[in-house]
């Protein structure tokens, strides 16, 4: 179990409550209002979004590598597997191989809260911008396979299900988008505001 403190506190427990390691990331947040990303394993390596994105060796703690232009987000870095390499997709669009923090590429979607979610080689970006772009074979990504302006802030990372994209705006509507077109097939008012 790994867990991430706003203050820079990583540490990482066995199942059975025992403590493995403990570090601290001495990396000021550059977000503005705290973090609230959430580490990442990916590749053998524990990937955070403070200050920048980093990693750190999942078995010590030990710092692995620091990708310096990839800005802290909000939202969560997402694991992947491009061909036979571990990459992290992150929320600013960054596309970073795991083993070294290299940037394979960036892709032309990007998140101010929520999370990039992955379906079937495509990676979607919900919010007031959203769009859909193919990875290709290579790590890198393409034109984007659609568009669509959506209304209100998005902080909750949106969920595909069938070919369908479900999110919600922080002013609580409901957009159900058709994954492969962006199509809105379903919207409505929520009473959560």
């Amino acid at each position: 179990v790994y867990v991430e403190f706003a203050n820079g506190l990583v540490t990482c427990f066995d199942l059975e409550g025992n403590r493995a390691w403990v570090t601290y990331v001495d990396a000021a947040c550059t977000t503005g209002n705290g973090r609230s990303a959430s580490p990442c394993l990916s590749g053998g390596k524990l990937v955070l979004s403070m200050g920048s994105l980093l990693a750190l060796d999942a078995k010590t703690g030990k710092p692995a590598w620091k990708a310096e232009k990839v800005p802290e987000t909000f939202g969560t870095p997402l694991a992947v597997k491009i061909g036979d390499v571990d990459a992290i997709i992150c929320p600013s669009g960054h596309i970073v191989k795991s083993a070294d923090g290299t940037i394979l590429a960036k892709a032309p979607g990007e998140l101010a809260y929520a999370s990039p979610i992955v379906r079937e080689g495509n990676i979607y970006f919900l919010d007031a911008d959203s769009c859909a772009v193919k990875l290709a074979g290579g790590a890198e990504a393409e034109e984007k396979i659609w568009a669509r302006e959506l209304e209100g802030e998005f902080f909750a990372s949106p969920v595909c299900h069938d070919g369908l994209i479900y999110a919600s705006s922080n002013q609580g509507h409901l957009y159900v988008l058709d994954a492969g077109k962006g199509e809105i097939v379903y919207e409505k008012d929520l009473d959560i505001a």
